[in-house]
């Protein structure tokens, strides 16, 4: 009976500390959100994952209001880079291979081998007009502080929106720039379904302005749609994709996304014909 008795109250305290929970994010209230990026923006928009600048050229000449996504690596002296490769044992001696990521190489040698890729800082000041997502993908020393030094006179308040799997990331770049735009990571995602699983997805935390998810993530759905009804909810502006066929472009545009990801302009001037 006392074992009985333990496992019953227990079941008790705990349901009153998750519909406490609960009741307390329910309650919290939230501000408009209005920031320069998402400013005469037709929703849903469309933002490109580009893997070359012929492609981001090609992209912008077809649709100028398209938001482009950019991966952004680093080299092992400091420079961050986009349109990287990942590098070829055979493209070098044994001595000198340091394995496939750009960050064990200086930027000079990656370029001699992909003439491709470029430097951050040169892609987006050529295209002044543009609104940028820059995927930050390495979680290396300086990181930040290179990202800040590498926007600073690009307007990045107005057309960079930082995205990254790394909380540490998002975090050391916002300590810096405030008033600059973010989106969320991995464990944010995985914080919302936890949360949720618990019943407790109003008081799920989220520090991210934008909601930027996948559709599937490790082998599940990344989110649902009530998922997606407590982020209106805050006021937050919602990011899906990629959306890799026209089902997934779809249920993007019924749930009412912001913005869809596709991996090709083409792909999206195919799905959204009437």
């Amino acid at each position: 009976m006392r074992v009985l008795f333990i496992s019953v109250v227990s079941i008790v305290v705990l349901f009153v500390v998750l519909l406490t929970s609960r009741l307390w994010g329910l309650g919290q209230t939230y501000p408009e959100f209005q920031h320069p990026f998402f400013e005469n923006v037709q929703s849903p928009a469309v933002v490109v994952k580009t893997q070359t600048e012929k492609e981001l050229e090609e992209t912008i000449q077809q649709k100028a209001d398209a938001m482009i996504w950019l991966d952004v690596e680093t080299t092992n002296d400091h420079k961050l880079i986009v349109f990287s490769n990942e590098v070829n044992p055979r493209q070098m001696s044994i001595e000198a291979y340091r394995g496939p990521k750009s960050m064990a190489y200086p930027f000079q040698q990656l370029k001699n081998m992909h003439p491709e890729v470029q430097e951050l800082t040169a892609v987006v000041a050529k295209y002044p007009q543009q609104k940028f997502i820059l995927n930050i993908l390495d979680n290396v020393e300086g990181v930040h502080t290179a990202l800040v030094e590498a926007l600073k006179d690009l307007s990045p308040e107005k057309r960079i929106l930082v995205q990254s799997n790394y909380n540490v990331i998002i975090d050391s770049v916002k300590e810096l720039q405030p008033f600059w735009l973010y989106g969320c990571s991995q464990a944010d995602l995985m914080r919302f379904l936890t949360f949720e699983s618990m019943w407790i997805l109003p008081a799920a935390p989220f520090k991210g302005d934008v909601y930027i998810a996948p559709f599937v993530l490790i082998g599940r759905p990344a989110f649902h749609e009530s998922t997606l009804e407590e982020v209106r909810r805050r006021n937050k502006k919602i990011i899906l994709g990629p959306a890799l066929d026209k089902k997934e472009f779809d249920d993007a545009v019924r749930m009412k996304a912001d913005a869809i990801i596709v991996e090709k302009l083409s792909d999206y001037l195919e799905w959204s014909r009437p």
